[in-house]
């Protein structure tokens, strides 16, 4: 007969592997839990700090690929310049040269009025090229936007700098066939003020002539720039990036919005506090350059304020403001992928530890209950 302490013992061998097994599992689960929390607490930061600073790296590269780009542009913009108005000139001269030798029978006065006519109404470089001739005395022959000076003589006139344009064409052609030259003009199209000009002149020497061309700089620097904005409109990475060139005169050049270019960007109001943003962004870029955050009243794909980091960089020879930028609702993107697989690894960390439970907990129970059973039948 067992007593009752004896029978009290027989349900602790029975039942206490079981019920440490559930307390220690419960124990496992509960530090799990807070292991995976401050994990992801801290890994969260992590991630903040590691998006932001590889963003940053990112957008930083991605202007200075367009400033670079730019920059090459620029450079070769006076190569070409120089290669259009050779090929010009090559064009005239064979004019001329053609006339001379076709027409031996034709006195070289009349000779001379069939080489003005042939020119008189070339153009080129988009209707802005044309071609001048002067005597090597300084007397205009051809100045086809002004006809009204032909026949005067130019040796003593100055440009806006002090040049003396035709004395300084006249030397460099006493001993060069033709050469490069850089001077001040009125503008056909915009005639308010002089503006600098490069030119080629190239001796006539059948007719004691020189035959010239030139282009404003500024006239074949728009065509450049046009053609770099069309190619910086282009660009597009990752879900909205772009690149956005502003002017210091704060007149949007590119931007994704189509509706921007052309208008000015305080007026645009596509940011908290525009007018204060847009005065900081060319404070950095006349300084050089450097990062700015700021809240983005809409993102091109949605309706939300969200806040934007952008990186932008001056080009002072044209008072461009070159940028770009991300946006932080991205970092929660990757916040939340993080959360998402770290609770799938605890769910997977609970799952396994409830199956190794279950399995020692049947083990136990069949052990303890056979235990229990033979001590009793020992005690009886």
């Amino acid at each position: 007969m067992l007593f009752e302490n004896e029978k009290k013992l027989l349900k602790i061998i029975k039942y206490t592997p079981t019920i440490f097994v559930i307390t220690i599992t419960i124990l496992i689960l509960a530090v799990s839990f807070f292991d995976n929390k401050n994990k992801f607490e801290a890994d969260k930061e992590k991630i903040r700090l590691e998006y932001t600073q590889k963003n940053e790296e990112n957008i930083k590269q991605r202007v200075y690929e367009v400033y670079n780009y730019i920059k090459r542009e620029q450079e070769y913009t006076e190569l070409e310049l120089k290669k259009t108005l050779k090929e010009a000139i090559d064009t005239a001269y064979n004019i001329a040269e053609t006339i001379y030798v076709n027409n031996p029978n034709k006195s070289n006065e009349e000779i001379k009025k069939l080489v003005v006519d042939a020119l008189r109404n070339v153009r080129f470089n988009n209707g802005r090229g044309y071609y001048f001739i002067y005597e090597n005395s300084g007397k205009n022959i051809l100045l086809p936007h002004n006809t009204e000076r032909e026949g005067k003589d130019f040796w003593n006139y100055q440009d806006a700098k002090g040049a003396y344009i035709i004395k300084d064409m006249t030397k460099l052609l006493s001993t060069n066939d033709e050469a490069f030259y850089e001077w001040y003009w009125y503008n056909p199209t915009n005639p308010d003020v002089q503006r600098k000009k490069i030119g080629l002149v190239k001796n006539l020497k059948q007719f004691d002539w020189f035959i010239g061309t030139g282009e404003y700089v500024e006239d074949f620097e728009k065509e450049v720039q046009e053609k770099v904005l069309k190619n910086i409109r282009e660009i597009r990475f990752g879900n909205n990036g772009y690149i956005f060139v502003i002017n210091y005169d704060s007149i949007y050049l590119s931007h994704i919005i189509k509706n921007f270019i052309g208008q000015n960007a305080v007026t645009n109001n596509d940011t908290v506090g525009i007018k204060k943003v847009i005065e900081d962004l060319m404070e950095i870029a006349k300084k050089g350059e450097g990062f700015y955050s700021y809240i983005q009243n809409k993102k091109p794909d949605n309706e939300q304020p969200i806040k934007k980091v952008s990186f932008v960089k001056g080009l002072e020879n044209w008072s461009w403001m070159i940028g770009t930028g991300f946006y932080e609702d991205e970092i929660e993107e990757e916040i939340l992928k993080l959360k998402t697989k770290l609770d799938e690894k605890y769910r997977n960390t609970v799952r396994n530890i409830v199956l190794i439970d279950i399995f020692l907990l049947i083990i136990l129970l069949i052990v303890s209950r056979n235990m229990s059973n033979y001590l009793g039948n020992k005690l009886r």
